[in-house]
């Protein structure tokens, strides 16, 4: 596999309760972003999954932000699952713009895409993932 995907996370906007959390991604000429609500919990609670679901290499691990059904809101889901058995992942990804992002788009914006990566790159996305949720600053990068 080249490195010509990618999947970058970043937190942008922070309050007590709730970060806003930008997510994008490039795949051979195709690009997209938004930026989702979360709780900083739900983040540390998807890295937990994410660890199991790479050590196992089995089941899936999900995450979600923002409202997948708010006009004014950015959507963010991500699935990662095996891919095959040699060890390839998918990331099914799946980003919603609020129609503020998107002019004149009432609606805003939605695009879906599956990226495939590898076992190693997947660990390394995870540091980077850990190190996002305990200091709430830096980028989380996946490589395919």
């Amino acid at each position: 596999m080249g490195h010509a995907d990618r999947l970058l996370m970043r937190v942008v906007l922070e309050d007590a309760d709730l970060i806003g959390l930008e997510v994008s991604f490039s795949s051979h000429g195709w690009q997209a972003a938004t930026m989702a609500y979360t709780q900083i919990d739900s983040l540390s609670a998807f890295a937990e999954r994410l660890r199991v679901f790479a050590a196992a290499f089995r089941g899936d691990a999900i995450f979600e932000a923002g409202a997948d059904d708010a006009r004014e809101l950015g959507f963010v889901r991500m699935r990662f699952s095996a891919a095959d058995a040699r060890g390839h992942i998918a990331c099914t990804l799946t980003l919603k713009t609020g129609p503020e992002r998107i002019v004149p788009v009432e609606a805003g914006a939605r695009v879906s895409i599956e990226l495939q990566t590898e076992t190693a790159l997947l660990d390394q996305f995870l540091g980077e993932l850990e190190r996002l949720v305990r200091r709430r600053e830096d980028a989380a990068l996946l490589l395919t």
